[in-house]
């Protein structure tokens, strides 16, 4: 049985189990599109009234910052100014939603497991969940070239845009299908995509706004690709930006499908090792010849994996397109490669962190390393134009990182960042080797720090008895010594 089995199968389940989500949300985005074309036609029906309008937002940077440039002053540019980086968000958030429901929510929820034991291929799963989103993303594309044109605008520029949302949607198809193997929930691997959009989005913005050294950020960019396609230009579509977002699909799907081969069906990444221990997997891998701090590594390998496929990809995917627009790839990739590879000791810091929670506090350790990673994102986010304070913003190891390209690339921060990662790691390593396996749930401190939110912090002096513990309770008058006691107010229950 080849990996692709039941492909066919699987897919039209998934078209079945979407027959009412998928066309509902497909006609939506391609209707908003057509009722914004008419609209912008009823409201600037004259060209000195589109070049007043075209004037003011180009010298407005909010607007740049929220819809992108405007790259003419036809109907059709206004529509792609307006529509062409929501339009693309709302077919990649559709998308989104499609891959995961269809990897790791099912598999989540237990029916891959199902699945994969009839005659049905270990990646056949995966691959139907991206021919729906394939589909979907070519209905959106095929009606907004039929709609466009209907309503007297350009065919080659009605192309050029829906054709570039499709391709953005394509592109964070592969980010969401690499996101359902890394992350151990449904909510997690929603939750890498969409971060990966709200980042495609500021990244994009930047670029539009801030000065002419940060113009290439737009490139870095999949919505930016959207914009750079110059759908309804004044000087002409350029289609060679299409080639992006197919070439970074085919990448990350390809990066999807070597994880997939890697990991079984149930986790992955640093958090993989809670999921397992508390799931009582880990015991009997532990009763072999593996000990824990191997069997950790092999964990955390494949979060350092993913985090270095992930920035090597996008280096090259902004070397490769700023390089060709300015004429210079062979300068352009190895100093995006080189920029994106100066991020990894703040990523690698970020797991390091999540290791120590693991290996000190386990019953916290998932929710206090989302927590962490969260706080990274939004002080990376907000902090520069907001102007935090500098003792807030030191707190995200990506703060210090040398600012590239552009800056400098000294070595000292990025020795001090491994040193920390390290020492991190160790210590989690050290705290997994001392302490017991299995869910013996909060931790003194939390119980102590929770009792004292309630104002009665006398009241914990040790911790809930284990899980297992509560399960087995024998019964009052049973003399079993290995059987612990049962409280009185159980003893009716039986059976």
């Amino acid at each position: 049985m080849t990996g692709s089995a039941g492909t066919g199968q699987l897919t039209s389940l998934a078209f079945r189990r979407d027959r009412v989500m998928l066309p509902a949300c497909v006609w939506g985005i391609v209707a908003v599109l057509a009722i914004t074309a008419r609209d912008l036609k009823v409201l600037y029906p004259t060209p000195a009234m589109r070049l007043a309008v075209a004037t003011s937002a180009g010298e407005n940077p909010a607007l740049r910052f929220l819809l992108g440039r405007l790259n003419g002053t036809s109907v059709g540019a206004f529509l792609a100014a307006r529509w062409g980086v929501w339009g693309s968000a709302a077919a990649v958030l559709l998308t989104i939603f499609i891959v995961v429901r269809h990897t790791r929510a099912d598999e989540e929820a237990g029916r891959l497991e199902l699945v994969g034991s009839a005659a049905v291929g270990r990646q056949a799963p995966l691959i139907a969940a991206l021919l729906t989103a394939v589909t979907a993303n070519m209905a959106i594309s095929l009606l907004t070239c039929l709609w466009l044109p209907a309503l007297k605008l350009p065919l080659a520029g009605s192309a050029a845009l829906a054709l570039s949302i499709a391709g953005c949607g394509l592109a964070f198809a592969g980010v969401a299908a690499v996101g359902a193997q890394l992350a151990t929930t449904a909510r997690g691997a929603r939750g890498i995509a969409i971060g990966a959009l709200g980042a495609a989005f500021v990244v994009r913005a930047v670029g539009d706004t801030g000065p002419a050294g940060l113009s290439w950020l737009s490139w870095a960019s999949p919505l930016g690709w959207v914009e750079s396609t110059r759908a309804f230009g004044s000087s002409g579509e350029r289609w060679w930006v299409l080639a992006l977002p197919l070439a970074a699909s085919a990448v990350l799907v390809a990066a999807a499908f070597a994880l997939a081969a890697g990991r079984d069906h149930s986790a992955s990444a640093v958090l993989r090792l809670r999921t397992e221990e508390t799931g009582n997997l880990a015991e009997p891998v532990l009763a072999t010849a593996t000990g824990r701090i191997r069997w950790a590594i092999s964990h955390i390998s494949v979060a350092v994996g993913g985090a270095c496929l992930l920035l090597a990809t996008a280096g090259l995917s902004a070397g490769l397109s700023y390089g060709t627009l300015t004429g210079s790839v062979s300068t352009q990739v190895p100093r995006l490669l080189g920029a994106a590879a100066a991020r990894l000791p703040a990523t690698m810091a970020l797991a390091a962190v999540a290791l120590l929670l693991f290996g000190l506090l386990p019953w916290e350790s998932a929710g206090l390393a989302w927590s962490a990673m969260a706080l990274a994102g939004v002080i990376a986010v907000f902090g520069p134009p907001l102007q935090w304070p500098a003792w807030t913003m030191d707190i995200s190891p990506f703060t210090q990182t040398p600012k590239l390209p552009g800056g400098t690339a000294p070595a000292e921060p990025l020795l001090w960042l491994c040193g920390i990662t390290l020492a991190l790691a160790a210590a989690g390593l050290a705290g997994l080797q001392h302490r017991d396996i299995g869910d013996f749930g909060p931790s003194r401190l939390s119980c102590l720090v929770r009792d004292w939110a309630v104002g009665d912090p006398s009241k914990t002096t040790t911790r809930p008895r284990p899980a297992a513990e509560r399960d087995t309770a024998q019964p009052p008058g049973t003399t079993d010594p290995d059987t612990p006691a049962q409280p009185p107010h159980q003893a009716h229950r039986t059976g």
